[in-house]
């Protein structure tokens, strides 16, 4: 277990979320530059963003610079707040045993069921995996 009381690794949790922000013609490498910033508003740790309600990750959006429109923004709060409470129902243990057995359509359809992850997030969350590796 990391030390964040995740099952999940940050680098796994920064590799979704920077692949859910590249959406509406963002590049994925305009969000991979966000990292850092990201990283600052604390929304690689699973407890914590799963306890920020959907203003504040809209706020921090904004502070870490994500560039799109108060509505694009809004939406991706909103799948934001969905995913990390479906991830920290059980402190990301699902996902994290579906990545330890490599990639699957097991894993592809879990990803799929999560609020803001379609097929273009999904690619990206492959490229970004791969990439770490």
């Amino acid at each position: 277990m990391t030390s964040s009381g995740s099952q999940l690794g940050p680098d796994v949790l920064a590799d979704l979320l920077c692949a859910m922000l590249a959406v509406n013609n963002l590049p994925l490498e305009d969000t991979v530059a966000l990292h850092p910033a990201l990283e600052r508003e604390g929304l690689f740790d699973l407890p914590r963003l799963s306890r920020m309600a959907v203003p504040e990750l809209f706020a921090a959006l904004r502070r870490a610079g994500y560039p799109k429109s108060d509505y694009v923004t809004g939406l991706v709060a909103n799948w934001l707040h969905a995913t990390a409470s479906a991830l920290a129902a059980d402190q990301g243990r699902r996902l994290a045993g579906l990545l330890a057995s490599g990639p699957s359509d097991e894993l592809d359809r879990y990803l799929l069921s999560l609020k803001g992850v379609g097929t273009v997030v999904l690619r990206n969350f492959k490229i970004l995996r791969e990439a770490s590796a």
